[in-house]
């Protein structure tokens, strides 16, 4: 099963970035647009997990989760990677209670690589990724662009499947996790 663990994004603000990014989506018709259904902020990556241990690794998940507390993000910016001047995916950025979400990536890190998944070499940079380029193209333009600068609260985590399919990837919760901050705050 190829999955991750992300934090969902509320229904009303994903209808606002779609919103809000309509007119670029008209401008750039060649990038590969996530659909809007789909928006969340990873947290990791597991990519392909044997099915028999899927529920062990989301049981440990939801011991450690629940010892941290909700905290408050909020949607700031726009970017590309690797670089705006030739970009392979365009992002909204994110601050707020960000060292939260930083704890949370590597609680799971260190819960996933007990189960053979390796940790991230590229370090933990939490976005909202718009779409992707096949080719690198210049989105330079777009970094000063506003965004829907809203907070929301995260009270929990999801363990999603993600199942590839040619109309685009097709993402299943799994497992809902409750942050119900007996612990860390």
């Amino acid at each position: 099963m190829r999955c991750f663990v992300a934090i969902d994004l509320p229904g009303h603000l994903k209808k606002k970035v779609e919103n809000h990014t309509r007119q670029i989506r008209q401008e750039f018709p060649n990038l590969k647009w996530v659909d809007p259904k789909n928006y969340h902020l990873t947290l990791k990556f597991l990519g392909e997990v044997k099915d028999s241990v899927v529920p062990q690794i989301v049981s440990d998940l939801a011991v450690s989760i629940r010892t941290f507390s909700p905290f408050v993000l909020r949607l700031k910016g726009m970017g590309a990677f690797p670089h705006p001047r030739q970009a392979r995916v365009l992002w909204i950025g994110v601050n707020g209670e960000t060292e939260q979400a930083r704890a949370l990536f590597e609680t799971i890190e260190d819960i996933v690589v007990r189960y053979g998944i390796p940790k991230e070499k590229r370090g933990f940079k939490m976005h909202l990724t718009l779409a992707r380029a096949r080719r690198p193209v210049d989105l330079r333009h777009l970094e000063h662009s506003p965004v829907p600068e809203e907070t929301f609260m995260v009270r929990e985590i999801v363990f999603f499947q993600s199942e590839l399919h040619p109309e685009g990837a097709r993402y299943t919760p799994i497992q809902r996790m409750k942050l119900h901050g007996t612990g860390r705050s």
